[in-house]
């Protein structure tokens, strides 16, 4: 909470999420805390990492590095062949499906004890077509016996027999154990046919008085916000032990700048995903056109100095293979439990000029660590 002070006024999504937790009395929070972080890191011109945003929701996408390897060690030899590449390198193990995947049973079995099968639930949008890492964390799930469905934060609220609370029981479904929430995000994704958010946050918050796993519950959703994380720089000493972080210069300055120097800062809103920054000298008109009570919503990152890649990569896109100069590389490092666990990673590489890497959207592209 104190970390969230100086946006709890606004109506940003932590803000409203953490209000609507404030509804639920301690007493009566039972839900079980599942830890499946992401933390992004950027290495600046200095070769010093630099925290972008920790993920606590939705942190996926794992299992695309994860397979990336399996299909560059299948390629290489033809890419050798054909003189795009040189020796194989090492790659580097990436085991974060199993390592998701057991995060999600731990946390399944410490509310099911001794029942069995598990049943596992991943809350996704109304049309998700960014599925496929979500297909292979399913697989391995079920490879282990768990029942997998998929369902909206809609269906979700339909189906709950709430009855039979305190245990979360859904219909044509039966008890879940545990709910990987791959939405939930940004504020649109709990608006209802009607446009509103209220019933949708309600939910969210209602879910935390049940004896399920949540990945994760609303504390740990609002940890990772941006807001949380000028509270990390600005306080490094209350928190630095607590992330087992070893340096300080991990995290990056967020000041408010006293003067017109826009091509060194981003602005950046409380949303998680893509299409939340802002650039450049297209900075203050945004500032400008904000209502003063969704300023709060908003905070200033000094945009970091990266030493682009002087190699050519080969890369994959659109059946194609290029060769991309000037590449920019953002590592993914996913941690599990409350030991926070290594558990594989993500590797991102964009244009240089590209502001964010959007793999989605096509701005850059899956990679992997090798040397």
């Amino acid at each position: 909470a104190r970390a969230l002070a100086p946006i709890l006024a606004g109506h940003s999504l932590p803000a409203q999420l953490w209000r609507a937790l404030q509804t639920v009395p301690k007493t009566q929070r039972r839900a079980h805390p599942v830890n499946m972080m992401r933390v992004d890191l950027l290495q600046d011109a200095r070769q010093q990492w630099r925290m972008v945003e920790a993920n606590t929701i939705a942190a996926g996408m794992g299992p695309f590095s994860e397979g990336l390897i399996t299909l560059q060690q299948t390629l290489w030899p033809e890419l050798q062949r054909a003189g795009w590449v040189g020796d194989a390198p090492v790659w580097q193990p990436n085991p974060v499906t199993a390592a998701l995947a057991d995060a999600l049973i731990e946390g399944a079995q410490a509310v099911a004890g001794s029942i069995h099968p598990l049943t596992v639930a991943f809350v996704v949008e109304p049309n998700e077509d960014n599925i496929f890492d979500q297909r292979k964390l399913a697989r391995a799930l079920e490879q282990k016996g768990v029942k997998v469905v998929r369902l909206t934060l809609t269906q979700l609220a339909a189906k709950w027999e709430r009855q039979r609370a305190p245990e979360l029981w859904l219909q044509d479904v039966g008890r879940v154990h545990a709910l990987y929430f791959r939405t939930g995000y940004n504020l649109a994704d709990y608006r209802d046919v009607q446009g509103h958010t209220a019933p949708l946050l309600q939910l969210r918050a209602e879910l935390e008085t049940l004896d399920v796993a949540l990945a994760p519950t609303i504390a740990l959703q609002v940890a990772s916000a941006k807001a949380v994380q000028v509270h990390w720089y600005q306080h490094p000493e209350q928190d630095a032990a607590t992330l087992a972080l070893d340096t300080p210069q991990l995290f990056l300055p967020q000041l408010n700048p006293t003067e017109s120097d826009w091509p060194h800062w981003l602005l950046k809103s409380q949303g998680e995903g893509g299409g939340n920054v802002v650039e450049g000298s297209r900075i203050p008109e945004r500032l400008a056109s904000l209502p003063a009570a969704e300023r709060m919503d908003w905070l200033l990152m000094r945009r970091i100095a990266t030493a682009p890649r002087p190699e050519l990569v080969p890369v994959l896109r659109r059946g194609l293979i290029q060769m991309a100069q000037s590449l920019v590389s953002e590592l993914g490092v996913f941690i599990t439990g409350r030991d926070l666990n290594p558990a594989g990673y993500l590797l991102r590489s964009k244009p240089e000029t590209a502001l964010e890497t959007g793999v989605h959207r096509g701005a850059g592209c899956v990679d992997t660590l090798a040397g």
